[in-house]
């Protein structure tokens, strides 16, 4: 019976988070969903925009986790193919002295490394008006931006 009760409850804090979010995909403000949430499931009392501002928070970044889960498996995935991809090129390159294929490992390596952070990232220096005092910025090359040379 206990854990009736506890699926039971699991399933109602689980339909009740669901609507919080539902109602902030909605648009509406933390308060009203605490207001319609009360209404709702009967209580005489509104929830607080602190507690309503918690679910949200709390969904938000359970929902980023499973994001960034399926992020690392498609990562994998395609880190897979890239060394399908490079077996044949790989081969002709090294066995052959290929230049066609040494020029496609080569632009497979640095997918790869991309692909996976593997490179470095360029630092940057750039000085406060003073002309004294610098600020480093480390800038991944993620391949999004210009093709530039960056200092080292």
């Amino acid at each position: 019976m206990a854990k009736s009760n506890n699926t039971i409850s699991f399933i109602k804090r689980h339909e009740h988070r669901s609507r919080v979010m539902t109602l902030r995909i909605k648009g509406h403000t933390f308060e009203q969903i605490g207001q319609i949430m009360a209404e709702e499931e009967g209580r005489d009392t509104p929830y607080s925009k602190q507690a309503i501002f918690k679910t949200v928070s709390n969904m938000l970044e359970e929902s980023r986790q499973l994001l960034d889960d399926e992020v690392e498996v498609l990562r994998a995935i395609e880190a897979d193919r890239l060394d399908l991809l490079m077996q044949i090129p790989f081969k002709r390159a090294i066995e052959e002295g290929d230049l066609r294929s040494i020029d496609r490992v080569l632009k497979i390596m640095e997918r790869r490394a991309k692909l996976l952070g593997l490179d470095r990232p360029a630092q940057q220096q750039s000085m406060n008006d003073d002309h004294k005092s610098q600020v480093v910025f480390y800038v991944p090359d993620n391949g999004r931006g210009p093709d530039e040379k960056r200092s080292q």
